[in-house]
């Protein structure tokens, strides 16, 4: 699935995306299943040899039963990498927005991954800084840090420009700075320092969080 993050420019994988401390983590409960205060969880882990909790498998059972009743179709390999309950995550458990978000997706994955792998590179909004990693928090998870400020400098002000350089680094960070079963989520922070709001579209915010 994340063959093109294997691409020649992106290689070798250094230590300070992935080692041998991060390889050894173990997720403390807290860190598998984030509990709300009004007693309703999340499941931020779900490569895990363990049953998922009854209520997500009915959940996913029925969001299955969703798509074959439309006519539709789970895209290879998404069930066995639980594609399929992140986006169930992602979208509020809305089975449609979910069904389209998968093959979005999908059509990601397959049509421009190589493309945009190939030319990380060379997009300048990287070596500007707009968009970046950033060590990790005490839980392991990456740190992802879109800075505003940069973005607005370099007219970096559509969601297309966003989404781009999102992409890349997001696919990245899953294919080589995660731990299946231990870490599978990043941080996302955005940094507003020096920049009015007024200088950002508003709307465009309402996308990125």
């Amino acid at each position: 699935m994340h063959k093109a993050a294997q691409h020649p420019s992106l290689l070798p994988i250094p230590d300070y995306v992935i080692n041998d401390e991060v390889r050894n983590f173990t997720a403390a409960e807290s860190d598998v299943m984030f509990q709300f205060s009004n007693g309703d969880y999340e499941l931020m882990v779900l490569e895990s040899d363990k049953p998922l909790p009854p209520l997500e498998q009915q959940t996913r059972e029925e969001f299955h039963q969703y798509i074959y009743k439309r006519g539709g179709f789970i895209p290879e390999g998404f069930v066995e990498d639980k594609v399929d309950m992140r986006v169930l995550a992602t979208h509020g458990k809305n089975f449609e927005e979910s069904y389209e978000a998968m093959h979005e997706y999908e059509k990601l994955l397959i049509e421009e991954k190589q493309y945009l792998f190939s030319r990380i590179s060379e997009l300048e909004s990287v070596h500007a800084g707009i968009y970046y990693g950033y060590m990790r928090d005490m839980s392991y998870r990456p740190i992802q840090i879109f800075n505003l400020r940069k973005s607005v400098d370099m007219g970096f002000e559509t969601m297309k420009d966003f989404l781009d350089i999102v992409d890349a680094i997001a696919l990245y960070t899953n294919a080589h700075a995660l731990v299946p079963g231990q870490i599978e989520t990043y941080t996302f922070i955005l940094d507003f320092k020096d920049l009015y709001l007024s200088e950002w579209p508003v709307s465009q915010l309402f996308y990125m969080v």
